[in-house]
């Protein structure tokens, strides 16, 4: 909303500029029936709009950068407590499991698997810092 307000205000400047500009120099500086002294009044305003239209480029491109990077951030910790949360329901399982002989191989199957979300999940980590 920020964004979409400075481009509004840019612009009603823009358009006000162009106004106090056209009234302004059509009388201190006469020119002409010439269409190419004409044009040549206007070459001053065109830079003005092609240098209004780099800031807004520059502007929404920080903007989605930020955005983005949010974003990321945000799905990074998801992800972080997703598997924290994955890896405790294992670890309750597992020691559910432990007081019964019979499910001792599912267990260390079960440890083996916590073990490696957790190598993978540190990897991870480490190359998204």
């Amino acid at each position: 909303m920020k964004l979409a307000l400075a481009f509004l205000v840019a612009f009603v400047v823009a358009v006000l500029f162009f106004a106090v500009y056209f009234c302004c120099v059509a009388h201190i500086f006469p020119f002409g029936r010439s269409l190419a002294e004409f044009s040549a009044m206007f070459q001053p305003l065109e830079a003005f709009f092609t240098a209004l239209a780099f800031i807004a480029i520059v502007i929404t491109f920080w903007s989605q950068s930020r955005d983005s990077r949010q974003t990321q951030r945000e799905s990074a910790e998801a992800f972080v407590r997703a598997s924290r949360l994955q890896a405790a329901s294992a670890r309750l399982i597992s020691l559910a499991t432990q007081n019964d002989p019979s499910t001792a191989d599912a267990r260390r199957e079960l440890e083996k698997q916590v073990e490696e979300l957790e190598e993978w999940l540190r990897a991870y980590l480490r190359a998204k810092a």
